[in-house]
């Protein structure tokens, strides 16, 4: 049986001097046994991993979405969040850089609103990961940009 255990590291964006933007922890889409037929691994903002197609979890790492949370901002302050779009962010295998695997599907636990009467916020991102088939077996990663814009 073929295992991937793969993990994405985060880069955060667009805050300014007076606020704390912290990627407290990253997305992992577990480990899972790719096959012949393609397949996705699905890790949501909150919930369990799902997967669809020739992709197979494995219980030994079930993934996690990532987490941040937004310090220092104004009481109630308003904010939105941009995710990746689509065709952007992708994995490669460690010490094979051209075997990739696309990460679409970027989801958060929020969009919009108002920070806390502390100014804080907390938030989780999923996505999809698209396993192709026959993926080669390794540790994969990423990085991928989540952008909160505060009013």
């Amino acid at each position: 049986m073929a295992v991937i255990a793969l993990l994405s590291t985060v880069a955060c964006a667009s805050v300014s001097w007076a606020q704390t933007f912290t990627a407290t922890q990253a997305l992992a889409f577990g480990t899972f046994a790719p096959s012949a037929v393609a397949g996705t691994i699905v890790i949501p903002p909150v919930g369990l991993r799902g997967k669809s197609g020739g992709a197979y979890p494995i219980a030994v790492n079930l993934g996690s979405a990532a987490s941040f949370s937004v310090s220092g901002g104004g009481a109630n302050q308003p904010y939105s969040i941009t995710l990746p779009s689509n065709g952007v962010v992708s994995l490669s295998l460690v010490g094979s850089p051209g075997t990739t695997m696309a990460v679409n599907g970027f989801s958060s636990s929020t969009s919009s609103g108002q920070l806390s009467g502390t100014g804080a916020l907390a938030f989780t991102v999923g996505a999809t990961l698209s396993v192709g088939s026959n993926q080669a077996m390794g540790n994969y990663t990423g990085n991928f940009e989540v952008t909160i814009n505060l009013q």
